[in-house]
Protein backbone atom coordinates (compact mmCIF):
# COMPACT_ATOMS: atom_id res chain seq x y z
CA UNK A 1 0.00 0.00 0.00
CA UNK A 2 1.06 3.68 -0.81
CA UNK A 3 2.48 4.97 2.83
CA UNK A 4 0.76 7.47 4.44
CA UNK A 5 1.22 11.63 3.09
CA UNK A 6 3.22 9.86 -0.49
CA UNK A 7 1.34 10.43 -3.51
CA UNK A 8 2.28 9.13 -6.83
CA UNK A 9 3.41 12.22 -8.86
CA UNK A 10 2.27 14.57 -6.03
CA UNK A 11 -0.63 16.89 -8.00
CA UNK A 12 -1.20 14.25 -10.57
CA UNK A 13 -2.19 11.09 -9.57
CA UNK A 14 -2.48 8.73 -5.90
CA UNK A 15 -2.68 5.20 -5.32
CA UNK A 16 -0.48 1.94 -5.88
CA UNK A 17 0.76 2.06 -8.87
CA UNK A 18 -0.03 -1.83 -9.90
CA UNK A 19 -3.79 -0.81 -9.62
CA UNK A 20 -3.24 2.26 -11.77
CA UNK A 21 -1.62 0.22 -14.72
CA UNK A 22 -4.64 -2.00 -14.32
CA UNK A 23 -6.37 1.11 -15.16
CA UNK A 24 -4.24 1.82 -17.99
CA UNK A 25 -2.19 4.30 -16.49
CA UNK A 26 1.80 4.36 -16.01
CA UNK A 27 4.01 6.86 -14.85
CA UNK A 28 7.71 7.23 -14.53
CA UNK A 29 8.49 7.48 -10.90
CA UNK A 30 11.71 9.00 -9.83
CA UNK A 31 13.59 8.76 -6.68
CA UNK A 32 16.52 9.67 -5.20
CA UNK A 33 19.21 7.12 -3.22
CA UNK A 34 22.04 8.78 -0.98
CA UNK A 35 24.42 5.47 -0.45
CA UNK A 36 26.96 6.84 2.22
CA UNK A 37 29.99 4.51 1.43
CA UNK A 38 33.48 4.53 3.21
CA UNK A 39 35.07 6.23 0.17
CA UNK A 40 32.66 8.15 -1.75
CA UNK A 41 29.14 9.28 -1.20
CA UNK A 42 26.47 9.63 -3.85
CA UNK A 43 23.45 10.72 -4.53
CA UNK A 44 21.85 8.72 -7.26
CA UNK A 45 17.88 9.18 -9.13
CA UNK A 46 16.49 6.03 -10.12
CA UNK A 47 13.61 5.89 -12.36
CA UNK A 48 11.05 3.48 -12.87
CA UNK A 49 9.29 3.22 -16.39
CA UNK A 50 7.53 0.73 -18.37
CA UNK A 51 9.23 -2.19 -15.47
CA UNK A 52 12.66 -1.19 -15.70
CA UNK A 53 14.74 0.28 -13.46
CA UNK A 54 17.25 2.75 -14.55
CA UNK A 55 20.00 4.89 -12.33
CA UNK A 56 21.38 8.13 -13.29
CA UNK A 57 24.76 9.89 -10.80
CA UNK A 58 23.79 12.90 -10.11
CA UNK A 59 26.18 14.32 -7.38
CA UNK A 60 29.71 12.09 -5.84
CA UNK A 61 31.62 13.22 -3.01
CA UNK A 62 34.59 11.98 -1.45
CA UNK A 63 34.41 10.87 2.25
CA UNK A 64 37.47 12.07 3.83
CA UNK A 65 37.69 11.61 7.31
CA UNK A 66 38.71 14.80 10.02
CA UNK A 67 40.84 15.50 12.81
CA UNK A 68 38.86 16.81 15.77
CA UNK A 69 40.35 17.14 19.21
CA UNK A 70 42.94 14.43 18.36
CA UNK A 71 40.72 12.06 17.15
CA UNK A 72 39.54 11.07 13.67
CA UNK A 73 35.81 11.79 13.11
CA UNK A 74 33.31 12.14 10.02
CA UNK A 75 33.04 15.27 8.47
CA UNK A 76 29.47 15.60 9.09
CA UNK A 77 29.22 19.08 7.83
CA UNK A 78 30.67 18.38 4.84
CA UNK A 79 28.04 15.70 4.72
CA UNK A 80 25.05 17.66 5.25
CA UNK A 81 26.16 20.78 2.78
CA UNK A 82 26.78 17.58 -0.27
CA UNK A 83 23.25 16.34 0.53
CA UNK A 84 21.95 19.26 0.04
CA UNK A 85 23.89 19.77 -3.56
CA UNK A 86 22.94 16.42 -4.79
CA UNK A 87 19.04 17.15 -3.98
CA UNK A 88 19.02 20.15 -6.35
CA UNK A 89 21.44 18.47 -9.02
CA UNK A 90 18.54 15.50 -9.07
CA UNK A 91 15.88 18.19 -9.53
CA UNK A 92 17.09 19.26 -12.75
CA UNK A 93 16.10 16.51 -14.43
CA UNK A 94 12.16 16.69 -13.14
CA UNK A 95 9.94 16.31 -9.69
CA UNK A 96 10.91 13.88 -7.51
CA UNK A 97 9.18 11.15 -5.73
CA UNK A 98 10.85 10.78 -2.59
CA UNK A 99 14.34 10.57 -0.80
CA UNK A 100 16.02 7.56 0.45
CA UNK A 101 19.22 6.85 2.67
CA UNK A 102 21.77 4.44 3.05
CA UNK A 103 24.82 4.22 5.01
CA UNK A 104 26.99 1.56 6.87
CA UNK A 105 26.56 0.19 10.65
CA UNK A 106 29.28 1.16 12.45
CA UNK A 107 28.86 4.73 13.52
CA UNK A 108 26.43 6.85 15.54
CA UNK A 109 25.56 10.76 17.02
CA UNK A 110 23.99 12.03 19.86
CA UNK A 111 21.88 15.40 19.35
CA UNK A 112 21.89 17.40 22.32
CA UNK A 113 18.77 19.45 23.36
CA UNK A 114 19.84 22.35 21.37
CA UNK A 115 19.61 19.97 18.52
CA UNK A 116 23.20 20.66 17.94
CA UNK A 117 25.91 17.29 17.94
CA UNK A 118 27.33 16.57 21.18
CA UNK A 119 30.52 15.31 19.19
CA UNK A 120 31.24 14.25 15.39
CA UNK A 121 31.09 10.36 15.10
CA UNK A 122 34.10 8.58 15.33
CA UNK A 123 35.60 7.26 12.27
CA UNK A 124 35.58 3.74 13.11
CA UNK A 125 38.75 2.58 11.09
CA UNK A 126 41.12 5.41 12.83
CA UNK A 127 43.75 4.59 15.05
CA UNK A 128 42.67 6.21 18.22
CA UNK A 129 42.12 4.87 21.39
CA UNK A 130 39.11 2.82 21.89
CA UNK A 131 38.59 1.38 25.17
CA UNK A 132 35.99 -1.42 26.90
CA UNK A 133 33.55 -0.41 29.26
CA UNK A 134 35.13 -0.23 32.88
CA UNK A 135 32.19 -1.85 34.34
CA UNK A 136 29.07 -3.24 32.44
CA UNK A 137 29.66 -6.48 30.26
CA UNK A 138 32.66 -7.94 31.78
CA UNK A 139 31.89 -11.36 32.14
CA UNK A 140 31.26 -13.94 30.01
CA UNK A 141 27.64 -14.42 30.90
CA UNK A 142 27.21 -10.87 30.46
CA UNK A 143 28.46 -11.14 26.66
CA UNK A 144 27.07 -13.84 26.28
CA UNK A 145 23.68 -12.46 27.42
CA UNK A 146 23.92 -9.55 25.03
CA UNK A 147 24.36 -11.97 21.77
CA UNK A 148 21.40 -14.56 23.05
CA UNK A 149 19.03 -11.11 23.11
CA UNK A 150 20.49 -9.41 19.99
CA UNK A 151 21.91 -11.75 17.61
CA UNK A 152 24.94 -9.50 17.75
CA UNK A 153 28.40 -9.96 19.41
CA UNK A 154 29.18 -7.67 22.36
CA UNK A 155 32.59 -5.56 20.72
CA UNK A 156 34.33 -3.93 23.57
CA UNK A 157 34.92 -0.62 21.37
CA UNK A 158 31.41 -1.22 19.92
CA UNK A 159 28.79 1.40 20.37
CA UNK A 160 27.10 -0.22 23.38
CA UNK A 161 30.16 -0.38 25.06
CA UNK A 162 30.87 3.54 24.37
CA UNK A 163 27.56 4.41 25.53
CA UNK A 164 27.72 2.28 28.38
CA UNK A 165 30.99 4.39 29.52
CA UNK A 166 29.65 7.67 29.54
CA UNK A 167 27.88 6.70 32.36
CA UNK A 168 30.79 4.89 34.24
CA UNK A 169 32.45 7.83 35.40
CA UNK A 170 29.16 9.95 36.80
CA UNK A 171 25.48 10.83 35.48
CA UNK A 172 24.96 10.22 31.88
CA UNK A 173 25.10 13.38 30.37
CA UNK A 174 21.42 15.16 31.28
CA UNK A 175 21.40 17.43 28.23
CA UNK A 176 21.23 14.60 25.04
CA UNK A 177 18.02 14.54 23.51
CA UNK A 178 18.32 11.53 20.87
CA UNK A 179 21.09 8.91 19.66
CA UNK A 180 20.74 8.09 16.23
CA UNK A 181 22.78 6.04 13.71
CA UNK A 182 24.37 7.53 10.41
CA UNK A 183 21.36 7.54 8.43
CA UNK A 184 18.96 8.53 11.19
CA UNK A 185 21.33 11.56 11.23
CA UNK A 186 21.48 12.48 7.78
CA UNK A 187 17.39 12.30 7.67
CA UNK A 188 16.97 14.06 10.61
CA UNK A 189 19.28 17.37 8.96
CA UNK A 190 17.01 17.03 6.09
CA UNK A 191 13.78 16.87 7.52
CA UNK A 192 14.33 17.79 11.54
CA UNK A 193 12.72 14.60 12.58
CA UNK A 194 14.37 12.19 14.67
CA UNK A 195 13.68 8.56 13.89
CA UNK A 196 16.10 5.61 14.38
CA UNK A 197 15.46 2.28 11.56
CA UNK A 198 16.01 -0.82 12.84
CA UNK A 199 18.73 -2.67 10.32
CA UNK A 200 21.29 -0.35 11.32
CA UNK A 201 20.44 -0.56 14.80
CA UNK A 202 20.00 -4.24 14.97
CA UNK A 203 24.16 -4.19 13.72
CA UNK A 204 24.91 -2.85 17.23
CA UNK A 205 23.07 -4.72 19.71
CA UNK A 206 20.45 -2.44 20.95
CA UNK A 207 17.38 -4.49 19.54
CA UNK A 208 15.71 -7.80 20.40
CA UNK A 209 16.23 -9.78 17.10
CA UNK A 210 12.76 -11.94 18.24
CA UNK A 211 10.87 -9.10 18.89
CA UNK A 212 12.57 -6.65 16.63
CA UNK A 213 12.00 -3.89 19.17
CA UNK A 214 14.53 -1.90 21.83
CA UNK A 215 15.73 -4.36 24.67
CA UNK A 216 15.07 -2.76 28.03
CA UNK A 217 17.55 -5.75 29.57
CA UNK A 218 20.03 -4.56 27.40
CA UNK A 219 19.75 -1.18 28.37
CA UNK A 220 19.45 -1.76 32.06
CA UNK A 221 22.95 -4.01 31.54
CA UNK A 222 24.65 -1.34 30.15
CA UNK A 223 22.91 1.54 32.32
CA UNK A 224 21.88 3.57 29.23
CA UNK A 225 18.92 5.40 29.20
CA UNK A 226 16.32 4.42 27.09
CA UNK A 227 15.02 7.63 26.72
CA UNK A 228 17.51 9.36 24.23
CA UNK A 229 16.47 6.60 21.79
CA UNK A 230 13.76 7.94 19.42
CA UNK A 231 11.06 5.92 17.52
CA UNK A 232 11.03 3.35 14.92
CA UNK A 233 10.64 3.75 11.83
CA UNK A 234 8.36 1.34 9.24
CA UNK A 235 10.24 0.64 6.42
CA UNK A 236 8.51 2.02 3.18
CA UNK A 237 7.22 4.80 5.57
CA UNK A 238 7.69 8.36 6.02
CA UNK A 239 10.36 10.07 8.34
CA UNK A 240 9.28 13.61 7.41
CA UNK A 241 9.93 15.90 4.32
CA UNK A 242 12.52 17.61 3.12
CA UNK A 243 12.61 20.92 5.17
CA UNK A 244 12.33 24.56 3.70
CA UNK A 245 15.50 26.23 2.80
CA UNK A 246 16.92 23.21 0.96
CA UNK A 247 14.62 23.06 -1.87
CA UNK A 248 14.18 25.58 -4.26
CA UNK A 249 11.37 27.62 -4.75
CA UNK A 250 8.70 25.29 -6.22
CA UNK A 251 10.05 21.77 -5.59
CA UNK A 252 6.91 20.81 -3.72
CA UNK A 253 7.25 18.71 -0.96
CA UNK A 254 9.32 15.79 -0.85
CA UNK A 255 9.18 12.97 1.47
CA UNK A 256 12.57 10.79 2.96
CA UNK A 257 11.74 7.18 3.28
CA UNK A 258 12.81 4.76 5.31
CA UNK A 259 14.44 2.09 3.53
CA UNK A 260 16.55 -0.61 5.04
CA UNK A 261 19.57 2.10 6.27
CA UNK A 262 22.16 -0.68 6.92
CA UNK A 263 24.03 -0.79 3.87
CA UNK A 264 24.23 -4.64 3.72
CA UNK A 265 20.63 -5.05 4.52
CA UNK A 266 19.59 -2.51 1.74
CA UNK A 267 22.15 -4.39 -0.80
CA UNK A 268 20.38 -8.01 0.05
CA UNK A 269 17.08 -6.06 -1.26
CA UNK A 270 18.81 -6.25 -4.57
CA UNK A 271 20.14 -9.66 -4.94
CA UNK A 272 18.49 -10.55 -8.30
CA UNK A 273 17.53 -14.23 -6.74
CA UNK A 274 14.02 -15.62 -7.80
CA UNK A 275 14.64 -18.34 -5.28
CA UNK A 276 13.42 -17.59 -1.85
CA UNK A 277 15.92 -18.98 -0.11
CA UNK A 278 19.69 -17.73 -1.53
CA UNK A 279 22.94 -16.54 -0.02
CA UNK A 280 24.75 -13.78 -1.06
CA UNK A 281 27.99 -11.97 -0.51
CA UNK A 282 27.68 -8.42 -0.16
CA UNK A 283 30.99 -7.28 -1.46
CA UNK A 284 32.68 -3.82 -0.71
CA UNK A 285 34.92 -2.14 2.07
CA UNK A 286 33.18 -5.24 4.56
CA UNK A 287 32.09 -7.99 2.89
CA UNK A 288 29.55 -9.87 4.26
CA UNK A 289 28.55 -13.53 3.51
CA UNK A 290 25.11 -13.74 4.31
CA UNK A 291 21.70 -15.85 4.02
CA UNK A 292 18.35 -14.48 4.10
CA UNK A 293 16.38 -16.36 6.97
CA UNK A 294 12.41 -16.31 7.98
CA UNK A 295 13.00 -16.26 11.81
CA UNK A 296 16.25 -15.70 13.35
CA UNK A 297 18.65 -18.16 14.19
CA UNK A 298 20.41 -18.18 17.79
CA UNK A 299 22.10 -20.59 19.37
CA UNK A 300 24.96 -21.86 20.35
CA UNK A 301 26.47 -23.15 17.11
CA UNK A 302 26.18 -19.50 15.50
CA UNK A 303 27.74 -18.41 18.08
CA UNK A 304 30.71 -21.11 17.48
CA UNK A 305 30.74 -19.74 14.17
CA UNK A 306 30.54 -16.19 15.34
CA UNK A 307 27.96 -15.55 13.31
CA UNK A 308 25.60 -12.40 13.70
CA UNK A 309 21.81 -12.73 13.06
CA UNK A 310 20.51 -9.36 12.06
CA UNK A 311 16.96 -7.70 11.08
CA UNK A 312 16.54 -7.02 7.25
CA UNK A 313 13.84 -5.38 5.37
CA UNK A 314 10.04 -6.79 4.99
CA UNK A 315 10.45 -8.77 8.67
CA UNK A 316 13.25 -10.49 7.55
CA UNK A 317 16.70 -11.77 9.19
CA UNK A 318 19.96 -12.04 7.72
CA UNK A 319 22.62 -14.79 9.05
CA UNK A 320 25.82 -13.19 8.73
CA UNK A 321 29.61 -12.97 8.97
CA UNK A 322 31.00 -9.71 8.22
CA UNK A 323 34.44 -9.80 7.16
CA UNK A 324 35.81 -5.85 8.09
CA UNK A 325 39.00 -6.38 6.07
CA UNK A 326 37.23 -7.02 2.20
CA UNK A 327 37.72 -4.96 -0.56
CA UNK A 328 38.99 -2.49 2.21
CA UNK A 329 42.38 -4.85 1.79
CA UNK A 330 42.87 -4.11 -2.24
CA UNK A 331 41.97 0.01 -0.83
CA UNK A 332 44.61 0.20 1.45
CA UNK A 333 47.32 -1.43 -0.34
CA UNK A 334 46.54 1.12 -3.47
CA UNK A 335 46.37 3.67 -0.70
CA UNK A 336 50.33 2.64 0.34
CA UNK A 337 51.49 2.20 -3.13
CA UNK A 338 50.03 5.55 -4.03
CA UNK A 339 52.25 7.37 -1.14
CA UNK A 340 55.52 5.50 -2.20
CA UNK A 341 54.72 6.95 -5.91
CA UNK A 342 53.57 4.34 -7.60
CA UNK A 343 49.96 4.70 -9.11
CA UNK A 344 47.65 1.99 -10.02
CA UNK A 345 44.03 1.63 -11.15
CA UNK A 346 41.72 -1.10 -9.40
CA UNK A 347 42.04 -3.05 -12.89
CA UNK A 348 45.81 -2.40 -13.08
CA UNK A 349 45.94 -4.71 -9.77
CA UNK A 350 43.38 -7.41 -10.96
CA UNK A 351 45.57 -7.78 -13.70
CA UNK A 352 48.53 -7.59 -11.82
CA UNK A 353 47.22 -11.00 -9.36
CA UNK A 354 47.29 -13.49 -12.57
CA UNK A 355 51.00 -12.65 -12.76
CA UNK A 356 52.12 -14.00 -9.41
CA UNK A 357 52.19 -17.88 -8.88
CA UNK A 358 48.81 -19.39 -6.99
CA UNK A 359 48.44 -20.38 -3.29
CA UNK A 360 52.07 -18.70 -2.79
CA UNK A 361 50.86 -17.50 0.88
CA UNK A 362 47.36 -16.70 2.77
CA UNK A 363 46.38 -14.09 5.19
CA UNK A 364 43.57 -13.88 7.43
CA UNK A 365 40.94 -11.37 6.50
CA UNK A 366 39.13 -11.36 9.57
CA UNK A 367 42.79 -10.69 11.58
CA UNK A 368 42.05 -7.37 13.55
CA UNK A 369 44.97 -5.34 12.71
CA UNK A 370 44.30 -5.05 8.99
CA UNK A 371 41.12 -3.66 9.81
CA UNK A 372 42.90 -0.19 10.25
CA UNK A 373 44.07 2.34 7.85
CA UNK A 374 48.02 2.58 7.09
CA UNK A 375 50.69 0.48 6.48
CA UNK A 376 49.22 -2.82 4.93
CA UNK A 377 51.20 -4.47 3.10
CA UNK A 378 53.27 -4.39 5.84
CA UNK A 379 50.94 -6.02 8.21
CA UNK A 380 50.07 -8.23 6.08
CA UNK A 381 53.87 -9.92 5.80
CA UNK A 382 53.59 -9.59 10.00
CA UNK A 383 50.87 -11.95 9.71
CA UNK A 384 52.71 -14.37 7.14
CA UNK A 385 55.66 -13.88 9.48
CA UNK A 386 53.98 -15.04 12.56
CA UNK A 387 51.86 -17.87 10.53
CA UNK A 388 55.55 -19.00 9.03
CA UNK A 389 54.54 -18.47 5.70
CA UNK A 390 56.72 -16.76 3.06
CA UNK A 391 56.91 -13.08 2.95
CA UNK A 392 54.90 -11.20 -0.34
CA UNK A 393 57.55 -9.11 -2.01
CA UNK A 394 56.03 -7.46 -4.87
CA UNK A 395 52.54 -6.00 -5.86
CA UNK A 396 51.34 -9.21 -7.95
CA UNK A 397 51.77 -11.70 -5.00
CA UNK A 398 50.27 -8.75 -2.44
CA UNK A 399 47.11 -8.93 -4.50
CA UNK A 400 47.10 -12.53 -5.51
CA UNK A 401 47.34 -13.29 -1.91
CA UNK A 402 44.32 -10.68 -1.12
CA UNK A 403 41.82 -12.23 -3.63
CA UNK A 404 42.55 -15.94 -2.40
CA UNK A 405 42.69 -15.10 0.80
CA UNK A 406 39.28 -13.73 0.53
CA UNK A 407 38.18 -16.40 -1.87
CA UNK A 408 38.93 -18.89 0.99
CA UNK A 409 37.30 -17.15 3.75
CA UNK A 410 33.99 -16.61 1.87
CA UNK A 411 34.43 -20.56 1.59
CA UNK A 412 34.80 -21.44 5.47
CA UNK A 413 32.27 -18.93 5.95
CA UNK A 414 29.47 -20.43 3.99
CA UNK A 415 30.05 -23.84 4.93
CA UNK A 416 29.33 -22.38 8.36
CA UNK A 417 25.86 -20.53 7.32
CA UNK A 418 24.96 -23.65 5.60
CA UNK A 419 25.71 -25.80 8.90
CA UNK A 420 23.94 -23.89 10.97
CA UNK A 421 20.62 -23.34 8.71
CA UNK A 422 20.60 -27.04 7.30
CA UNK A 423 20.53 -25.55 3.92
CA UNK A 424 22.76 -26.13 0.90
CA UNK A 425 22.87 -23.25 -1.81
CA UNK A 426 23.88 -24.47 -5.16
CA UNK A 427 24.27 -20.53 -6.28
CA UNK A 428 26.55 -17.77 -4.58
CA UNK A 429 25.28 -14.07 -5.81
CA UNK A 430 28.07 -11.42 -5.27
CA UNK A 431 26.56 -7.98 -4.77
CA UNK A 432 28.17 -4.32 -3.82
CA UNK A 433 31.31 -3.11 -5.89
CA UNK A 434 33.13 -5.88 -5.16
CA UNK A 435 31.38 -7.80 -7.91
CA UNK A 436 33.41 -5.90 -10.70
CA UNK A 437 36.49 -7.92 -9.08
CA UNK A 438 35.93 -10.46 -11.88
CA UNK A 439 39.57 -12.32 -10.92
CA UNK A 440 38.19 -12.82 -7.41
CA UNK A 441 34.63 -13.57 -8.82
CA UNK A 442 36.00 -16.33 -10.22
CA UNK A 443 38.41 -17.46 -7.37
CA UNK A 444 34.84 -17.97 -5.13
CA UNK A 445 33.85 -19.54 -7.59
CA UNK A 446 36.40 -22.18 -7.71
CA UNK A 447 37.03 -22.02 -3.56
CA UNK A 448 33.06 -22.30 -3.00
CA UNK A 449 32.79 -24.93 -5.16
CA UNK A 450 29.75 -23.34 -6.71
CA UNK A 451 28.07 -21.37 -9.41
CA UNK A 452 28.37 -17.45 -8.90
CA UNK A 453 26.10 -14.86 -10.10
CA UNK A 454 28.08 -11.50 -10.01
CA UNK A 455 25.95 -8.11 -10.20
CA UNK A 456 24.94 -5.44 -9.70
CA UNK A 457 27.51 -3.46 -8.20
CA UNK A 458 25.23 -0.89 -7.20
CA UNK A 459 23.41 -2.65 -5.17
CA UNK A 460 22.80 -0.84 -1.46
CA UNK A 461 21.65 2.48 -3.83
CA UNK A 462 19.14 -0.14 -5.81
CA UNK A 463 17.83 -1.73 -2.64
CA UNK A 464 17.37 1.46 -1.09
CA UNK A 465 15.35 2.42 -4.27
CA UNK A 466 13.33 -0.44 -4.52
CA UNK A 467 12.17 0.29 -0.79
CA UNK A 468 11.16 3.78 -1.37
CA UNK A 469 9.15 2.45 -4.22
CA UNK A 470 7.40 -0.16 -2.74
CA UNK A 471 6.24 2.24 -0.18
CA UNK A 472 5.25 4.35 -2.90
CA UNK A 473 2.73 1.07 -4.38
CA UNK A 474 5.16 1.83 -7.86
CA UNK A 475 6.16 -1.97 -6.68
CA UNK A 476 3.72 -4.56 -5.23
CA UNK A 477 6.89 -6.49 -3.10
CA UNK A 478 10.29 -7.30 -2.58
CA UNK A 479 9.58 -10.39 -5.23
CA UNK A 480 8.86 -8.00 -7.98
CA UNK A 481 11.43 -5.59 -6.87
CA UNK A 482 13.73 -8.61 -7.65
CA UNK A 483 12.24 -9.21 -10.74
CA UNK A 484 12.93 -5.57 -12.04
CA UNK A 485 16.54 -5.95 -10.77
CA UNK A 486 16.80 -8.93 -12.39
CA UNK A 487 15.38 -7.34 -15.76
CA UNK A 488 17.77 -4.31 -15.58
CA UNK A 489 20.52 -4.87 -15.02
CA UNK A 490 23.41 -7.11 -16.29
CA UNK A 491 25.02 -9.88 -14.33
CA UNK A 492 27.92 -12.33 -15.10
CA UNK A 493 28.27 -16.15 -14.06
CA UNK A 494 31.33 -17.67 -13.22
CA UNK A 495 31.35 -21.52 -12.95
CA UNK A 496 34.01 -23.68 -10.68
CA UNK A 497 37.10 -24.57 -12.19
CA UNK A 498 40.27 -26.58 -10.20
CA UNK A 499 37.93 -27.74 -7.53
CA UNK A 500 40.65 -30.00 -6.47
CA UNK A 501 43.57 -27.50 -6.47
CA UNK A 502 41.43 -25.37 -4.00
CA UNK A 503 40.34 -28.12 -1.80
CA UNK A 504 44.03 -28.51 -1.03
CA UNK A 505 44.84 -25.11 -0.39
CA UNK A 506 41.91 -24.75 2.07
CA UNK A 507 43.37 -27.48 3.97
CA UNK A 508 46.71 -25.18 3.89
CA UNK A 509 43.92 -21.76 4.74
CA UNK A 510 42.15 -23.70 7.55
CA UNK A 511 45.97 -24.26 9.30
CA UNK A 512 46.92 -19.98 9.60
CA UNK A 513 43.30 -18.84 9.24
CA UNK A 514 40.59 -21.13 9.26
Amino acid sequence: MTSPGVSKRRGFVSGPLWILEEMGVTMPNNVLAFDFGAGSIRAILFTLDGGRLTSREVHRFDNVPIEENGRMCWDIDTFVRESKVGLNKALAYGAIDSVGIDTWGGCYALLKDDGQLWEKPIYGRGNVERTSALRHFQTDTQKDRVYDISGAFYIGFGILSQLSRMGEDGPFPGNIKAFLMMPDLIAYYLTGVCRNEETVLGSQAFLDARARAYSKELFGMGEIPEGIFPGISPHGGVIGYVRDGILPDGAGKIPVITVAGHDTASACVAVPSAEEEFAYISSGTNSVVSTQLDAPVINELTKKYRLATELGYGNKWRLTMNIRAGMWLAQQCRAYWQSQGIEKTFAQLQQAAYEAAPFRSFIDPAHPPLFFAGGLPDKMNKFLADTGQEPITSIPETMRCIYESLALKYRFNLDSIEECTGKHFGKLYIVGGGSQADILNQMTANACKRTVVAGPAEAASIGNALVQLIGLGAIKDIAEGRRVVAGSFQVKTFEPQDTDLWDRAAERFAKVAG
